[in-house]
C-alpha cells in the first residue's frame, strides 16, 4: 500500500502520507533554492508523532544541509482523521490528474477503514431493498385455503445477501475524490486486480459492445439457408414458402 518513504532522515512519515506521490526531481530542486535562501517557512504537520504533511519541505531542507530537528513543526489534535487531512492537505492544494486522484482516493478509503464502511452501507442498502421487494412479492402470491402462502418463496434476486453493485461504492469515492464515477470504477479494479489490469485500455467511457446476432441472420449460402429454415419453420410453412417462391416472378 505505501509508495512513499518511510523515514525521512531521522523523521517517520505517517501512513497517510505515504499514499501520495513525492515531488519529482525538478520541483524538489526549485524547492530547495527557495529553502536555501528563505529557510522552511510552512510548519510541517505531525500526528502522533509522524509526519503527516510536509515531506518535501524536509527533503529539501536536508538537501540545503538544515537541521530539521529546528524545522518549524506543529502537532495535530489527536482527534484529527490523518487520512482526511492528508487528503485536503494534498488533493486539495496539488494539481492531479484525475485517474491519479481517483487511486490515491482509493487507497485512502481503503486504509482508513472507509471502503469497508461503504460496502458494508451499501451492502444494508441493498439487502433492505431486496428484502422489501421479497415481502412484496410475497404478498402477492397465492395463497392456500388456510391463508397460507403456496410453496415456492421469494425470487432468487430479492434474497437479501448478495453483494452491492459496486458502482454504488465508486459513485461514492467519484464524489469525494471531483472525477467521474467511470474514473473511480477503474481506480476500484487496478486496485483489486493490479494496475496491470488496464494496460492498454484507454480512458474514457466504455467502448460500445458489439450486437449480437439476432437468431434469424439468415446465411448466405443456399445449403445452409436450408438447414436454417428446417429448424425454424414447420413443414407447412416451408411448403407455403416453396409455393411463394416458385410463383413468384422475380
Amino acid at each position: 500500500m505505501d509508495s512513499g518513504l518511510i523515514r525521512i532522515g531521522n523523521i517517520e512519515v505517517h501512513p497517510a502520507a505515504r499514499l501520495f506521490p513525492e515531488m519529482g526531481e525538478d520541483d524538489l530542486r526549485e524547492l530547495y533554492e527557495s529553502v536555501k535562501v528563505n529557510g522552511v517557512r510552512s510548519p510541517l504537520q505531525f500526528f502522533e508523532g509522524k509526519l503527516l504533511d510536509g515531506r518535501n519541505r524536509v527533503r529539501a531542507a536536508l538537501m540545503a544541509g538544515l537541521d530539521v530537528a529546528n524545522l518549524p513543526r506543529r502537532n495535530l489534535s489527536p482527534d484529527t482523521d490523518p487520512f482526511q487531512y492528508a487528503w485536503d492537505a494534498n488533493c486539495e492544494r496539488l494539481n492531479y490528474a484525475p485517474k491519479t486522484k481517483a487511486d490515491i482516493a482509493v487507497k485512502i478509503a481503503e486504509a482508513s477503514g472507509e471502503l469497508a464502511r461503504l460496502r458494508a452501507g451499501a451492502a444494508a442498502r441493498a439487502n433492505a431493498s431486496r428484502s422489501e421487494k421479497a415481502k412484496a412479492q410475497i404478498a402477492e402470491q397465492p395463497r392456500d385455503g388456510a391463508g397460507k402462502v403456496r410453496p415456492g418463496g421469494a425470487p432468487r434476486d430479492a434474497r437479501p445477501g448478495l453483494p452491492p453493485p459496486p458502482r454504488k461504492i465508486a459513485k461514492e469515492i467519484a464524489e469525494k475524490a471531483g472525477v467521474s464515477t467511470r474514473t473511480a470504477e477503474r481506480a476500484l479494479r487496478r486496485r483489486r486486480e493490479g494496475p496491470e489490469a488496464l494496460d492498454g485500455v484507454a480512458d474514457g467511457p466504455p467502448a460500445r459492445t458489439k450486437r449480437r446476432p439476432s437468431k434469424w441472420s439468415v446465411p448466405r449460402d443456399v445449403g445452409d439457408m436450408a438447414k436454417f429454415l428446417r429448424e425454424r419453420l414447420t413443414l407447412a410453412e416451408i411448403t407455403r414458402l416453396v409455393k411463394l417462391l416458385t410463383e413468384s416472378k422475380l
